[in-house]
């Protein structure tokens, strides 16, 4: 699907005579195996014909064009059992998220060095948790802490037009905290959802909270974004 949505705006779309339209696009797979020869996706783009759009009085959108995304860090089953204190926390941002028509993105983490045991490929240790609401195909794996050295995360990004970031999982001392600075670096708007990280050491999340501050972050409880 990455593949086929670089062909559309690399090669179609620049001598085609349209243009993205001000408009969510939607994705449509199958259910079953991805990897199987007969399973099949969609993409719907929406697009605006540029001549006949010239001098056209604009009317106001009636769908709003989504510039926000919920990200939801390393929550695997390699991860600290403490996520199940922020699980119910993260599932109820998740919903908030899709009521909202705001993004939800998914980050896998990876191990590649011999020298580890956790994250491999291919193993139950990788896979999201089975307690975790997942509510779209957009999952993306990383192989170092920060979740913008995806590739395919910052093509994500770049995309939609994403500015505003909302911050869940883990580990608040490493993969969020190394992600969180390099958004406040490339100088998007990030809010870290103070009850939705945790850490194997807990103690130190308090401590994580302020220097995500410190860094340009914002802090917001889950009960303050549902109120939004």
């Amino acid at each position: 699907m990455q593949d086929t949505v670089k062909q559309v705006f690399n090669e179609w779309q620049p001598s085609s005579g349209y243009q993205h339209a001000d408009a969510p696009e939607m994705e449509w797979y199958s259910v079953g195996n991805m990897s199987s020869p007969d399973d099949k996706s969609e993409i719907w783009i929406p697009v605006v014909n540029v001549k006949q759009n010239i001098n056209r009085p604009q009317r106001a959108q009636k769908v709003r064009k989504m510039k926000k995304t919920l990200v939801i860090i390393d929550i695997q089953n390699d991860i600290t059992k403490n996520y199940k204190e922020i699980i119910c926390n993260i599932n109820k941002a998740i919903d908030w998220a899709v009521n909202n028509d705001v993004y939800v993105v998914y980050i896998r983490h990876e191990n590649l060095s011999d020298g580890t045991r956790t994250f491999k490929p291919n193993t139950r240790g990788s896979e999201l948790v089975s307690d975790l609401k997942i509510v779209s195909k957009n999952v993306f794996t990383k192989y170092k802490g920060n979740a913008l050295s995806s590739e395919e995360f910052a093509d994500f990004i770049n995309k939609n037009g994403i500015s505003d970031f909302y911050i869940t999982g883990a580990d608040a001392v490493a993969c969020v905290k190394s992600t969180c600075y390099n958004l406040i670096k490339a100088n998007y708007k990030v809010n870290v959802l103070s009850d939705c990280i945790t850490s194997y050491d807990k103690r130190k999340i308090d401590e994580m909270l302020r220097y995500y501050e410190s860094k340009g972050s914002k802090i917001v409880s889950l009960k303050d974004l549902l109120c939004q």
